[in-house]
């Protein structure tokens, strides 16, 4: 037999026959601590993203069972919690604040390590993440470049 079960906070710990949803758990585990624009505005994020990230980790969970299953005839306890997928969202924002003391604040759309990375105004005004999203094409989509820059791409010359 495979056993899943999927919950707020988990089979066990202070918390765990409290039930949440996915907007209390993005607020326990910091998601929207870091979302939106400013620190005065918590935002949670645009979808449900604790609630899918625990049925993916659930769905990859009960695979993996079956799969142990088909090899050894042994059986499985599956368990995931929107707690522990907002935990694992949020490492490397608390891996941040563990080792700099500093609580991560909104990232809008940048990335605290990575650059250049976020929403960038064209001259054309398509604006969007236009450049960032031209950055994970290749090489020669690159040498086109966007519009507003003469069809050639001057923010990647560099690299």
């Amino acid at each position: 037999m495979i056993y899943a079960s999927l919950s707020a906070y988990g089979s066990s710990g202070p918390d765990c026959g409290k039930p949440g949803y996915d907007a209390i758990l993005q607020a326990r585990t910091g998601i929207v601590s870091v979302t939106g624009p400013n620190r005065d505005t918590p935002i949670r994020a645009g979808v449900s993203i604790l609630d899918m990230g625990a049925g993916v980790w659930m769905a990859l969970g009960i695979l993996a069972a079956l799969f142990e299953r088909q090899s050894s005839g042994r059986g499985q306890r599956v368990e995931a919690s929107l707690f522990q997928t907002g935990v694992m969202l949020m490492c490397y924002h608390l891996l941040y604040r563990q080792f700099s003391g500093v609580n991560p604040g909104p990232q809008g759309s940048r990335h605290a390590s990575v650059a250049p990375y976020g929403a960038f105004s064209t001259t054309d005004g398509r604006g969007d993440d236009w450049h960032f999203q031209r950055s994970s094409f290749s090489a020669a989509v690159h040498r086109r470049g966007p519009r507003g820059m003469g069809g050639r791409s001057q923010l990647f010359d560099e690299y």
